[in-house]
């Protein structure tokens, strides 16, 4: 009796340290998300530079806020939103390599901002091939192309149980290259605002130039792009996603006092 009841005790942990070691996890980088994974208390924000920071220019407003872990790629990196073509990595490179980094745990939310690199290759590398797209090229992507991807974004990360907020596309500047294509950016806005609901982050009017529809010019970083926040920029997008999402402003943060202009993204 001892014996059979000691074998039956090793098998149930056995058992148990099967289970344990198939607990649902998302998937290393590519894979199809299918069960929701373990949630992380932190935090995460991800996407282009504007949002990201360019390494000691500035360090972006994700790190002005308390408890957020930046997972974007850091400097001058143009991060299209998922299908800017094969030039630079995409916010969706991102998710799937930092979530295979962290042992596929995922955080329980997740800040989002990308659009500003997308529309800057439009006008920039219009002729660039887009990934998976035999023919097509950067300039024949339409508004519905970007939308269904940060779509897809969207519920790539639900699917583990993350909560996402999506802030909308920061404007340029007046003389910016982008701002050829500032259209394209106010109607991606506008489809994010009729799609994102309560948590949807809207800073456009926070950050532009009171009475126009661009960048604030005390908020520029740079000379050349005419889109890159300074330090002032990037404190006043902390303080929006702050009101929003209930996050702390975290004031110890040091802040780079340069305004140095830096080559575009």
């Amino acid at each position: 009796m001892e014996f059979k009841r000691s074998a039956t005790i090793a098998l149930a942990v056995m058992a148990i340290a099967l289970l344990s070691s198939c607990a649902p996890k998302a998937p290393a980088a590519g894979g199809t998300p299918t069960e929701q994974a373990p949630l992380s208390a932190v935090w995460w924000a991800a996407g282009d530079s504007v949002f990201a920071g360019v390494g000691a220019y500035n360090l972006g407003a994700p790190a002005h806020l308390s408890g957020v872990s930046n997972v974007s790629v850091a400097g001058n990196v143009l991060v299209g939103i998922s299908i800017l073509g094969n030039k630079q990595p995409t916010v969706m490179n991102q998710l799937q390599n930092t979530i295979a980094r962290n042992g596929g745990e995922v955080p329980e939310n997740i800040i989002l901002h990308a659009g500003g690199a997308d529309m800057f290759a439009r006008v920039q590398w219009a002729g660039a091939d887009v990934t998976d797209r035999p023919g097509a090229k950067v300039a024949h992507l339409t508004v519905d192309d970007y939308t269904a991807e940060m779509q897809y974004i969207t519920t790539y990360l639900e699917n583990f149980g993350v909560t996402v907020w999506w802030t909308t596309i920061i404007p340029s500047t007046v003389w910016s290259p982008e701002a050829q294509v500032n259209t394209m950016r106010t109607s991606i806005n506008d489809w994010m605002r009729a799609n994102f609901g309560e948590h949807l982050i809207d800073c456009e009017s926070a950050m532009t130039q009171p009475g126009t529809p661009w960048l604030n010019p005390t908020f520029n970083l740079s000379v050349i792009d005419g889109v890159h926040l300074n330090a002032k920029g990037a404190v006043a997008h902390a303080n929006c996603i702050a009101a929003a999402t209930g996050l702390q402003v975290d004031a110890t943060t040091p802040s780079p006092s340069t305004t140095e202009a830096e080559p575009a993204f």
